[in-house]
């Protein structure tokens, strides 16, 4: 085989790969000129957008984009090809696009520059996170939840990390102590909350919750910051996060 036939195998065997990288993409890659025109539109763009790329290639990419996005990235190329300061290239940006149905969604948005001759191709990376974005409100939603019901529960919660420090106080164990959240939080929770008679049996039921154990039904003294002794039935288990990272114990 010649060089140069070597050459064009080479060039095909390239093509054909790229095109199989395109083919098979789970996320959509779109590419644009200098003026904003559509040049790429792989499937997962079709899948994702709702449009076939022969209704994409050569219209300006913006009709991907809802507002205020659409108005803007126009002047946005224009800038940047003035200045050379990127505000999209070369980083990952969390935007919204715009299906074919009118349907805004959120996206995942990466873009690269190349020269190709003498022309510049903006080629994007674009991951649809609308299952993400939509995870990520429920917990939210979740977490603000199970957060007033501690601020609003007539019940301690008193949660103390692996080395028996104070991480957490709620509302309610304030006003039965009179000590405030920011006076205690990483103190010594013994030392802080039980009476120097209870300490020893104290410290003993914590080691059983930290290693595993629930605890119920101890019926102890909290010390208030008066120093007054209230009796208090405790109860504990064990806190750990959604890796299994022991984070402490939950009084």
């Amino acid at each position: 085989m010649s060089r140069a036939a070597a050459k064009t195998a080479d060039r095909t065997a390239t093509e054909a790969m790229w095109q199989a990288v395109l083919q098979s993409a789970r996320d959509a890659i779109i590419a644009i000129d200098a003026s904003g025109a559509v040049t790429l539109f792989n499937p997962a763009a079709e899948a994702m957008f709702g449009y076939a790329a022969a209704e994409v290639l050569g219209r300006n990419v913006a009709m991907l984009m809802p507002p205020p996005y659409a108005g803007d990235h126009d002047l946005y190329l224009q800038r940047y090809a003035t200045t050379r300061t990127p505000m999209a290239i070369g980083r990952i940006r969390h935007v919204e696009a715009l299906r074919r149905n009118g349907e805004v969604f959120p996206i995942e948005l990466s873009v690269a520059e190349a020269t190709v001759g003498k022309r510049v191709l903006y080629t994007a990376v674009i991951r649809d996170v609308t299952e993400r974005v939509a995870l990520e409100a429920t917990l939210a939603q979740e977490r603000d939840f199970a957060q007033r019901l501690i601020d609003t529960a007539q019940v301690i919660v008193l949660v103390v990390d692996p080395n028996g420090r104070v991480i957490r106080v709620n509302p309610y164990l304030e006003e039965l102590t009179g000590l405030r959240a920011a006076a205690v939080i990483e103190s010594d929770w013994l030392t802080t909350f039980v009476a120097a008679a209870d300490r020893e049996r104290m410290a003993q039921l914590f080691a059983r919750a930290i290693a595993g154990a629930a605890i119920r039904g101890s019926i102890n003294t909290i010390v208030t910051a008066g120093g007054v002794e209230r009796i208090i039935d405790w109860s504990a288990r064990q806190l750990r996060d959604r890796q299994g990272r022991l984070l402490g114990v939950l009084w």
